[in-house]
């Protein structure tokens, strides 16, 4: 999957159904695609997904592919090429400080959470996924629920912090 271009039915979004995903949603597993729209609505980019398998034939836990080091501009060069450099430098800071809050958030998630904690692996393409690997369709549903989790409390930040002033 290719980075996503997003697009609101509603603006502000007030869930994370508002959020329309202009690719085809068909290409994401159903059970994580409201944490890669809550990952994206930080500015944080994607690469790929998966809700995870326990029978050999991928990796056991739900999982998505982040691109960690998304405040370089150049990953960003189609979308701001045009942009005036003042643009650039507040996107840029923009996109350091969702990437600041998306960690406060993962902390937050995972200090409920500490039997089976998410992580995000210290690479620059790298995985958001569950610490230890499922070992059943059990634990894999408990940790794609918990995926949904993690994807509200991310989409309530992004409300709280950037969506305030649009509220009548």
């Amino acid at each position: 999957m290719k980075g996503l271009c997003m697009n609101f039915s509603v603006w502000p979004p007030k869930t994370l159904e508002d959020i329309l995903i202009k690719n085809s949603e068909e290409e994401i597993d159903k059970d994580i695609i409201p944490l890669v729209k809550a990952i994206n609505l930080f500015g944080v980019p994607t690469y790929s997904s998966c809700a995870g398998h326990v029978n050999g034939t991928g990796l056991p836990y739900p999982w998505i592919g982040v691109l960690k080091k998304q405040y370089n501009l150049r990953d960003y060069s189609h979308s701001i090429k045009n942009l005036y450099t003042k643009q650039k430098e507040y996107l840029q800071f923009y996109l350091k400080e969702s990437l600041e809050r998306f960690y406060v958030v993962l902390d937050r998630f995972n200090e409920t959470n500490n039997e089976n904690m998410w992580v995000l692996e210290e690479l620059t393409y790298s995985h958001l996924r569950p610490r230890r690997p499922c070992k059943d369709e059990i634990e894999l549903d408990t940790e794609r629920k918990k995926s949904v989790i993690l994807a509200n409390l991310l989409f309530n930040e992004f409300r709280g912090k950037y969506c305030f002033y649009a509220e009548h």
